[in-house]
């Protein structure tokens, strides 16, 4: 995405993202006992060279507002859930379920290109909210896994991977929705059988 589409994207759905607040990451939403705080994780990835990979880049600017949000009143004693597009742990070398036989070059080629979309400041992200967050929600790679093992030991409870509903090549008869229960801290897979007819 190049930067004027992310502006774009960002004026187009203001009104859902960031309601009455400046537009500007991160973005926090309080729902009862609960700090809802969105960060954009390309927003240091619209240089010349960045645009050509899938990386994400928080930036320094974005990760120092985050710290000061984690340090304020607005979020003390509440559950917070930090959300955001790229993945910060190490890629896992876990079988994505949408490779096999069938697919391997296309798994081949996923394995050896993850390099290339990995999050930059992963590292210097996770060394912020390392004990002040209780779930992380991400995506980009789209297996659906939960990443928990490796983010408790960044004392986050509960990490997940956002799965695919667009996933057609192994599962064209159902759909596995996620349902995570906030107050306990854990979350129930539900299968959708679709329609083949």
């Amino acid at each position: 995405m190049s930067h004027a589409a992310n502006i774009a994207f960002q004026q187009d759905f203001r009104p859902y993202i960031f309601d009455q607040q400046t537009v500007e990451f991160p973005v926090l939403h309080l729902i009862d006992d609960y700090a809802f705080i969105g960060l954009d994780s390309n927003a240091d990835e619209f240089g010349f060279f960045e645009r050509f990979f899938a990386e994400g880049d928080l930036g320094e600017a974005q990760l120092e507002r985050l710290n000061q949000l984690l340090d304020s009143d607005a979020v003390a004693g509440k559950k917070i859930i930090i959300y955001l597009h790229h993945h910060p742990f190490h890629f896992s070398r876990s079988v994505s379920s949408r490779e096999g036989k069938k697919h391997a070059f296309k798994a081949f080629l996923k394995r050896n290109t993850e390099v290339f979309r990995r999050m930059k400041d992963a590292h210097d992200f996770l060394s912020i909210v390392r004990d002040r967050t209780d779930v992380l929600l991400f995506g980009h790679k789209h297996d659906g896994l939960d990443l928990s093992h490796q983010s408790q030991q960044y004392g986050i409870r509960l990490a997940l991977d956002a799965g695919s509903s667009t996933n057609t090549d192994d599962f064209v008869d159902r759909m596995r929705i996620r349902v995570i229960n906030l107050e306990e801290l854990s979350y129930q897979t539900h299968i959708i059988k679709l329609s083949t007819g």
